[in-house]
């Protein structure tokens, strides 16, 4: 009687171990899929890597424009160069439509880490949660802040490109007009010195020396925009770093969390 019992048991606890097995077996089988379907579907694919690289090619212009060796005048002849200035007929275009898919893409992101915030704090009200399900809304939630991260610094970096290309702009023409500025004070002071020692009238001595102000006065005011202009850059890289480490620090506990 006893070797009976012992045998439904055993019967039992098999049948029972190999209904465990085959759900692990499903819910294994269903994970992939979940997992492949999250990853790997084409749309998000192709949609947050292209933002992704945009964000990459923003980050190495910047830097490039914040490179101290080249100096803005050569940044003008760049942007005045004929296939620049083609490019820039249709800037405004341009410019609109990434902002416009930016902010929408940045606005579907903050939709996303909300619903999935929610579902987490669903979830854990909850008493029965299933280790497939928590696995699967960690693993969409980490998406949604990946994407979130992605889209909002992908922004960040275009306006950041923008002003760092009207400063450097306004820098180069600065530059320009203080030469010219220099170039004309140093050809009235010539002029005066000339006139000076030539003995001529003291008119004539006095309308120069006042036109020899004048322009060392246009002289300074230029020299001072530009050290103003400087110290914007200055301080523009230093936002641009701290970006960086905001950045940094952000993946950083990204990768934390997903460990």
């Amino acid at each position: 009687m006893d070797e009976k019992i012992l045998d439904l048991h055993t019967a039992a606890a098999a049948k029972e171990g190999a209904k465990l097995a085959m759900d692990a077996a499903h819910l294994g089988k269903k994970a992939a899929c979940e997992f492949y379907t999250t990853f790997f579907d084409p749309r998000a694919s192709i949609q947050w890597t292209t933002v992704a690289l945009i964000m990459y090619v923003e980050i190495i212009l910047c830097l490039i424009l914040l490179m101290p060796w080249i100096p803005p005048t050569l940044w003008k002849k760049f942007f005045q160069s004929h296939p620049v200035l083609v490019i820039r007929r249709y800037t405004h275009i341009y410019s609109t439509i990434i902002i416009g898919v930016l902010v929408l893409l940045f606005a579907d992101s903050i939709r996303e880490v909300r619903k999935y915030s929610k579902i987490d704090v669903a979830k854990g009200a909850s008493v029965g949660t299933s280790a497939e399900a928590d696995s699967l809304a960690q693993m969409r939630s980490y998406n949604a802040q990946r994407n979130l991260f992605i889209s909002g610094f992908a922004l960040l970096f275009y306006l950041m490109l923008k002003r760092l290309v009207s400063l450097v702009s306004h820098s180069a023409d600065l530059e320009i007009i203080s030469d010219v500025a220099m170039k004309h004070a140093e050809t009235a002071e010539e002029t005066a010195r000339t006139l000076i020692e030539s003995k001529d009238t003291d008119e004539a001595v006095k309308k120069l020396t006042i036109q020899v102000q004048t322009l060392e006065k246009e002289r300074d005011c230029a020299a001072l925009e530009n050290n103003e202009l400087k110290d914007k850059l200055s301080e523009l890289q230093m936002e641009y770093e701290r970006t960086c480490t905001h950045l940094k620090a952000a993946e950083n506990g990204e990768e934390k969390k997903d460990k």
